[in-house]
């Protein structure tokens, strides 16, 4: 139980990252869906 709080920790105490990094995911997912129209 412990690792499992030291693994969440990181996402609760720096939302700053877990939202950079589901933008990221997201634009990654919008670039490729345009890569596949435009080919």
């Amino acid at each position: 139980e412990e690792n499992a709080s030291v693994n969440i920790d990181p996402e609760v105490t720096n939302p700053e990252w877990k939202t950079s990094t589901s933008l990221s995911s997201s634009e990654e997912t919008l670039g490729k869906k345009l890569l596949r129209k435009l080919s």
